[in-house]
């Protein structure tokens, strides 16, 4: 009888571990927005906007108007990074323009950029600063 009892509690004690790792992990799953315009937009503040969002198989490029710093770029990177069916690659640009043309190589208003790689879990963060130019005599 008493061997009988310490397989019951043995069976007990795995299905107790079991119910708890799929309560955490629907918990996490359940927390997490899926990838997609509207949920980027909602992650903005400081009266930033979505400018453009344009994704394809591979890669996604979202252009953001408004005046983000460095560390809100980095936050908004790793919370866009952890969304499900998030891309592997997604580029974010951010300006502080009205009209936005990333097609050249020199963009008006650009001040930072983010490239993240879902797969290898990294994020490239560039930032830009206006310098004015000089006359020299």
């Amino acid at each position: 009888m008493n061997k009988n009892k310490k397989v019951i509690g043995l069976i007990l004690s795995v299905v107790a571990v079991i119910v708890i790792i799929s309560c955490i992990f629907i918990f996490k799953t359940a927390n997490t927005k899926s990838f997609s315009q509207e949920s980027v937009q909602t992650l903005l503040s400081n009266g930033a906007s979505l400018h453009s969002f344009k994704t394809d198989n591979k890669s996604t490029n979202i252009i953001i108007n408004g005046n983000l710093d460095e560390t809100a770029l980095i936050d908004l990177s790793k919370k866009v990074s952890s969304m499900k069916k998030a891309p592997e690659n997604i580029n974010i640009s951010v300006t502080n323009a009205d009209s936005v043309d990333l097609n050249s190589f020199y963009t008006e208003g650009l001040t930072l950029t983010s490239t993240i790689n879902t797969k290898s879990k990294s994020a490239d963060i560039s930032s830009f600063k206006k310098s004015e130019l000089t006359k020299r005599l």
